[in-house]
């Protein structure tokens, strides 16, 4: 539909006020038919411990994050991360059951059971999000590929993200502490190469905001000094590796103010080729000119001379991961 409305807009100079004529203004909604289930199908009646539900997220032709959660009726939770993401890997943990016999509830009241089992519009490069249920030995799969536009009742889409909410699958996503201390219960090798490119991937993620868990990271020894290409490894989906030594500041600077800076050190780290952030938010990150014609003002991750990268005071953690994301000091 199209709705046509028109409002005065104010400037404000010292105390005068000024109106300004109206503006017309069209505002376009799209808006989907929803397909109603042909019969209604009753939600088997389980023991907690026989429910399993399933949410799988694929990737696309873009960056989707790519990842499969399942939750078990006694709170178990498996989360498998593949690609677009932070944390990758099967990682196991555990939520409240409460939380899971909310999810059955909600599974009860939208009918979910009753839908068929595959929305799919024709269209191409999209991600598709699964469901799959499990009541004993009955289950149902529901396949939403672009689903709203063919008749999928929108509640199949808010009963994702509740999987999702139940599931905390965004500390997954975008790396945060309480990822880090499942990393930590599990004994994850924080100074391997893979925990080398957790802190790369984080620090790249541009909707990761939780500075003290990447602080954390080195602190439990993940190196700084880039990664080794893989075939799962998201950083290298739209340009190739290559490694160059750079220095960044990091340490303590004697006699800082009470005002100053976060304190810093130098240390040598390797950064990536310039083409290597061209995966998330390349406008996230500084421009710079490169040495190949072909890549020149390519978007990088570590690639300039000096960065305040990461403070070691704990009494402003933002400011260091801003600054790697949004200025070049040179």
């Amino acid at each position: 539909m199209s709705l046509e409305l028109s409002f005065l807009t104010v400037s404000v100079h010292g105390d005068i006020r000024h109106f300004s004529d109206a503006v017309a203004v069209v505002l376009t909604e799209k808006i989907y038919e929803q397909e109603n289930p042909r019969e209604k199908i009753p939600l088997p009646n389980v023991a907690p411990d026989k429910v399993q539900i399933e949410l799988e997220r694929t990737g696309c032709f873009g960056t989707c994050p790519s990842y499969h959660v399942i939750i078990r009726g006694d709170g178990r939770v498996t989360y498998k991360g593949s690609g677009f993401l932070d944390v990758t890997g099967a990682h196991d943990y555990q939520i409240a059951q409460d939380d899971v016999s909310r999810l059955v509830e909600s599974l009860r009241i939208k009918d979910i059971w009753s839908l068929r089992s595959s929305y799919a519009a024709q269209v191409t490069d999209l991600p598709t999000y699964s469901i799959t249920v499990s009541m004993g030995d009955k289950s149902h799969r529901l396949a939403d590929y672009a689903g709203e536009s063919v008749g999928m009742p929108h509640t199949v889409s808010e009963y994702e993200d509740e999987i999702d909410r139940a599931a905390r699958s965004s500390m997954w996503l975008h790396l945060s502490k309480e990822a880090v201390n499942h990393l930590e219960a599990e004994h994850f090798r924080f100074h391997s190469q893979e925990g080398a490119a957790l802190l790369l991937r984080s620090v790249a993620d541009d909707d990761a905001h939780d500075d003290q868990a990447m602080l954390r990271l080195i602190e439990l020894g993940a190196p700084i000094s880039g990664t080794k290409r893989s075939n799962n490894d998201w950083l290298g989906v739209r340009g190739r590796f290559a490694p160059r030594r750079r220095t960044f500041r990091l340490d303590p600077l004697s006699g800082a103010a009470q005002n100053a800076p976060p304190p810093i050190r130098r240390i040598g780290v390797k950064s990536l080729a310039p083409s290597l952030l061209g995966h998330r938010n390349p406008r996230a990150l500084p421009s710079v000119p490169t040495h190949s014609p072909r890549r020149a003002h390519c978007r990088p991750l570590l690639l300039c001379q000096h960065a305040a990268f990461l403070p070691v005071s704990p009494g402003d953690m933002s400011s260091g991961i801003r600054h790697l994301r949004q200025s070049v000091v040179t």
